[in-house]
């Protein structure tokens, strides 16, 4: 994790405002993993590459650099049509948002 996009933000807008840009994206990256993970199960691949892509941008946005760099190669075996490389990938980025999650917020709680 990268804490320098989370710094930013919370000292550029009241906690409040910035806890909810932070769910939001969070939120976000759940839906597209959800998504992933439908896509994965029904051998949809070419619907899987665009939408980890956009997994990567939001996770970028706010530090989770492992979460943005597993959605790519998560992208790359869908693009490659690889489905047990996206498995890996998949199960992978499950445990990286996971573990992410965890990080930002104890990034909240000892930067007060």
């Amino acid at each position: 994790m990268d804490p320098a996009p989370l710094r930013t933000l919370f000292a550029a807008l009241p906690d409040h405002e910035a806890e909810d840009i932070v769910c939001r994206a969070l939120e976000d990256i759940a839906a597209k993993l959800d998504y992933l993970q439908n896509g994965r199960t029904t051998g949809a691949f070419s619907e899987i590459s665009a939408p980890a892509k956009r997994l990567a941008a939001v996770a970028e946005q706010i530090g989770l650099t492992e979460v943005a760099l597993v959605a790519r190669h998560s992208s790359n075996a869908a693009e490659m049509q690889c489905g047990v490389a996206l498995g890996a990938t998949l199960a992978r980025l499950e445990r990286a948002f996971d573990a992410a999650v965890s990080h930002v917020w104890d990034f909240r709680h000892y930067s007060h």
